[in-house]
């Protein structure tokens, strides 16, 4: 979110999101995952030479997405695994005890 606020600062996140999405290639363990992640790579490359050569505001808008997205669904797992879980030997069951 903190590199979304400036036309080169946005490139710059926006290429360390697209060689982590590459990097996390290797990894990937069916075809779904390296759809999607071939699917982000390629919507963020274009959002950059879109924003490069056409429009300028995208790209910051597309990194401050991914930026709040990200944060929200953290939020969300954390209180998800923390908070509201009820299986015995979870983080949960042990903080309330």
């Amino acid at each position: 979110v903190v590199l979304s606020g400036d036309r080169v600062a946005a490139t710059v996140a926006a290429g360390v999101f697209c060689a982590g999405m590459v990097v996390s290639l290797f990894f990937a363990p069916n075809r779904v995952m390296v759809g999607l992640t071939l699917g982000f790579v390629v919507l963020t490359v274009g959002f950059i030479l879109m924003d490069w050569l056409v429009v300028t505001p995208f790209l910051q808008f597309l990194t401050l997405f991914y930026g709040v997205f990200i944060g929200s669904f953290s939020m969300y797992d954390i209180y998800d695994d923390l908070i509201t879980r009820t299986v015995e030997g979870s983080d949960a069951h042990a903080c309330h005890q």
